[in-house]
């Protein structure tokens, strides 16, 4: 692939990683470049090589979604009328049966495998809905853990923070849950989306709830609480950045702030162009600024931070001279899809899902009879016979960040309807964060120190 700054071109090599000068002529300011490029040519994935991978790679983490339900109707919420392609809220809550012999088959699996490495540590996550709706069953299963496992466990939940008591909170310090609430900034951005079954704003008593744990666990709260931030067209980045400078509540507690997800939606629709260049002119002054912090050695905001890394980083950490082949597992060579399987999501229902970000219809087992290697196996020929023949001579291969979730219908199936458009999205993201990068480093910018502001916390 061929970028040019305003002094150079260059080309990058994704057989390689490595970026060089170009001498070449160009007709077009940036055009790719397919060197020795293949046909493709399916194989099967063998039922063994998955049944490998599974003992070695699988089961990380156990994700277990005990509540449909919710409290809040944030609007853009994945279970709401604006996603076609996902469940919407029910009052399904996951029974003590379903989550409990989710655990101990997980905690068995991990004894056998995972627990080899002496390094690694079981994971046990509850989401939903809002899981602290179903707390007697989160409750019931640290019980149940401290029954069945000796040794070290990390327990982490996602919630939108309303229900966070005085009893809850002092359930999860004392058994160091890890909590990961979600808060979209200051009192007006957060309540133009994140709000209660009736449209009342929430964020007053996530407020009043967060300064109970800071108050009274300062210590726990600086260690365990995180944000998850989400933002759209229509927030002042801004008056974000102003938000999460201002009270040592926020402060050093964004870990991850991301866009609402364009996927099966049309929720950017309801934005004019106007008002979307208007938003990306503000992306790319953050962008400058952060950069501009950079070269005078100053530390910078968080919210400039997390939008760099959010968009550069996978391309500034890319492996290089690795080949392609060791970056990836052997049977999905081509873009960044996990192995189903690496995470163990099990729904209210008792079936067992690969992604908490794709819909339902892609079951690869039960816990009754736990991961299925045969379902495994068809999903990942599915997707190959799908996007191989279009991946293969991909440019970004070693950049690539698309997944099931971008190509996933309604019904479970692969959409190659979206391909071109997403790809072709992609392509050019990386080639402009190729410029931009080159252009600073062109500029006196050392790499190491840009790498290093973008993961510092």
């Amino acid at each position: 692939m061929i970028f040019s700054t305003s002094r150079n071109n260059y080309f990058y090599d994704d057989t390689t990683g490595n970026v060089e000068l170009y001498n070449g002529n160009l007709d077009n300011e940036t055009e790719l470049v397919i060197q020795g490029s293949e046909s493709y040519v399916h194989e099967e994935v063998s039922l063994e090589t998955i049944e490998y991978y599974l003992h070695k790679e699988a089961a990380k983490m156990l994700t277990l979604i005990v509540s449909e339900d919710c409290n809040f109707r944030c609007e853009y919420c994945v279970f709401s009328d604006n996603y076609a392609m996902t469940r919407e809220h029910t009052k399904n809550s996951m029974s003590s049966e379903v989550a409990l012999e989710a655990v101990s088959k997980y905690l068995n699996h991990f004894k056998n495998y995972n627990g080899r490495n002496l390094l690694s540590i079981p994971k046990i996550c509850f989401f939903g809905g809002e899981p602290l709706m179903n707390f007697g069953l989160i409750k019931e299963v640290v019980k149940h853990v401290q029954n069945i496992y000796d040794g070290n466990i990390i327990y982490m939940t996602t919630t939108n923070g309303s229900l966070l008591s005085k009893s809850k909170i002092d359930f999860m310090v004392e058994n160091n849950f890890y909590i990961s609430v979600s808060l979209n900034g200051y009192r007006e951005e957060h309540d133009r989306l994140r709000v209660y079954i009736g449209n009342r704003g929430t964020y007053d008593d996530i407020i009043a709830n967060l300064r109970y744990i800071k108050n009274n666990y300062s210590e726990y709260y600086q260690n365990n609480i995180s944000f998850i931030n989400i933002y759209d067209t229509g927030t002042n980045l801004e008056l974000l950045k102003e938000f999460y400078a201002s009270d040592e509540l926020f402060t050093n507690k964004l870990s991850k702030l991301s866009p609402v997800i364009d996927i099966g939606t049309d929720w950017y629709e309801q934005y004019s162009k106007e008002e979307k260049d208007e938003f990306n002119i503000g992306v790319s002054k953050i962008i400058k600024g952060f950069l501009s912090d950079i070269k005078e050695g100053c530390r910078s905001d968080e919210v400039s931070r997390s939008i760099f890394r959010s968009n550069f980083f996978n391309v500034m950490n890319r492996p290089i001279n690795v080949p392609l082949k060791d970056t990836k597992f052997p049977f999905l060579p081509y873009t960044s899809t996990c192995m189903p399987g690496m995470k163990v999501i099990v729904g209210v229902n008792g079936l067992i899902h690969c992604c908490e970000k794709i819909n339902e219809k892609m079951p690869i087992g039960t816990v009754d009879s736990w991961i299925d290697s045969r379902k495994i196996r068809k999903i990942v020929n599915d997707y190959n016979e799908s996007f191989g023949p279009h991946c293969i001579n991909c440019p970004i291969q070693r950049m690539c960040e698309v997944c099931y979730q971008h190509f996933l219908d309604a019904d479970g199936k692969f959409d190659l309807t979206k391909r071109e458009a997403i790809c072709n999205r992609t392509i050019d993201q990386k080639m402009k964060i190729l410029t931009i990068i080159y252009e600073q480093m062109e500029d006196g910018l050392e790499f190491n120190d840009l790498l290093s502001a973008i993961t510092q916390r």
